[in-house]
């Protein structure tokens, strides 16, 4: 029988219903946690696929081949200055890009040297057609703030190879970067030929299959910036996103970028 005098906690179906529970408890915490760190597995996994052909989509290789074909030039003119000065560029964007794959966030000032850096390059190859600007905003310090690496170098590409190449009149990029609410907004804004005249002069004047590479590349850039963005706002939980507008005056980007306090 069950002497009532006993006090609750030394009864043994209270104290075997306390343990049941208390591993109850435990194996739930348990199973959460490895649910948890395989979802956070699988994020980083398909995040850093992502990332890789981000790296893909910088290094591809129309740039590498217009590149060594600069560094020949030079060469073969006896301009050993140029030659070096040019490699010497070369190699400091490919340490960057290489660096910025592996960070959820860099320093601004790291984004916009390897901006600069690309931007000199395609400046040397397409023999100065364009020029361009990078503005900051005053209350962004570039040492002090970070955001997501590599989102804006496709896009500059694009507005070079099929915005501004082919235009009579000196092409610009403006590149900004602002503070606005809880996000870095990033503007790229070309003064091209805009998407739709860029694709009615390549159906025009270039065979099919270099149409499709041109487009490809163009459909590919959007496609993975937009798979990147889903993944980092799943991972980091934040505001990210980007649009595109195009028309006869040129073609702008914005994204909105979550950011970093150092």
């Amino acid at each position: 029988y069950i002497n009532i005098a006993t006090p609750i906690w030394k009864r043994w179906w209270f104290i075997t219903a306390i343990i049941v529970f208390a591993l109850g408890v435990m194996a739930v915490i348990f199973v959460n946690r490895i649910k948890a760190i395989r979802r956070k597995s699988q994020m980083e996994k398909a995040l850093g696929k992502a990332n890789l052909e981000s790296l893909k989509l910088q290094m591809n290789p129309h740039f590498l081949f217009n590149a060594m074909s600069a560094i020949q030039r030079y060469m073969m003119r006896n301009d050993a200055p140029k030659a070096s000065n040019y490699l010497a560029q070369f190699s400091k964007l490919m340490r960057t890009v290489l660096e910025n794959t592996r960070s959820e966030y860099i320093v601004l000032e790291q984004e916009i040297e390897m901006l600069e850096s690309y931007l000199t390059l395609q400046s040397i190859q397409h023999k100065g057609n364009f020029s361009y600007i990078i503005t900051i905003d005053e209350e962004l310090d570039p040492e002090e703030i970070a955001i997501p690496p590599m989102f804006a170098q496709p896009f500059i590409e694009n507005a070079i190879e099929h915005g501004i190449a082919e235009m009579e009149k000196e092409g610009v990029i403006d590149i900004s970067f602002e503070l606005e609410d809880e996000v870095v907004v990033l503007k790229i804004t070309d003064n091209g030929i805009g998407l739709e005249k860029s694709q009615e002069r390549k159906q025009k004047k270039e065979p099919k299959k270099k149409q499709d590479n041109g487009d490809h590349h163009q459909s590919l850039a959007t496609k993975i910036t937009q798979e990147r963005i889903d993944l980092y706002q799943k991972s980091l939980k934040k505001k990210f996103s980007f649009e595109i507008s195009s028309s006869a005056q040129g073609t702008q980007v914005i994204f909105h970028l979550p950011y970093q306090n150092l």
